[in-house]
């Protein structure tokens, strides 16, 4: 049984290359650091050869700095840092995006309430007067995902605050469920 041809991604050999230049190093004591042959290192760089991802991982593990989807040439992040910062900064962009909706939605409501309209393509309508606000099927499904954890989140910051007034409110709230004509009436009507 022969050994399964790796394919040749030549970002794989840049980014040999560009790894040995900035940590100042020559391929051959990359490949020492490695126990590898320079000639591995070699082909890799120049294209002949491809970088297998045991390859890959020894390298990485000599500089866990870089990421390895990085170094396979998988995606164009190099760092751990780089992609922490990235992720954070599209996090940060989804959030402000949500946050816009439900601005918009606040916005269009007035004390006659909007009117919400489903729309044959998944998405809704809501309308307000002469003032309408569109949103597709993946917006509206998020939009409702959104809203749904805001207020799973306010709950849970209710149950858990350290603040007694969302306590005293809690208690309110629960007294004034139990006498109310529920099942956990105490109270006799005559």
């Amino acid at each position: 049984m022969g050994r399964k041809a790796i394919t040749i991604n030549p970002k794989s050999g840049e980014r040999v290359k560009l790894l040995c230049e900035r940590q100042g190093i020559t391929q051959k004591e990359l490949a020492e650091k490695i126990n590898y042959s320079e000639r591995s290192i070699s082909n890799i760089v120049t294209g002949t050869k491809g970088l297998s991802p045991l390859l890959a991982q020894a390298i990485i593990t000599e500089y866990p700095e870089y990421r390895l989807q990085w170094l396979l040439g998988e995606d164009d992040i190099m760092t751990h840092d780089e992609w922490f910062s990235s992720t954070k900064n599209s996090l940060a962009k989804e959030k402000q995006m949500m946050a816009d909706m439900l601005s918009a939605i606040i916005l269009l409501a007035t004390p006659l309430g909007p009117t919400i309209h489903r729309r044959p393509d998944g998405g809704i309508m809501i309308k307000v007067g002469r003032n309408e606000l569109i949103l597709t099927e993946s917006q509206t499904n998020e939009l409702v995902s959104q809203i749904r954890e805001l207020i799973n989140v306010r709950i849970r910051w209710l149950f858990h605050s350290p603040f007694p007034a969302s306590k005293l409110v809690l208690k309110e709230a629960a007294q004034n469920n139990t006498h109310d004509g529920g099942e956990n009436d105490d109270t006799q009507s005559t």
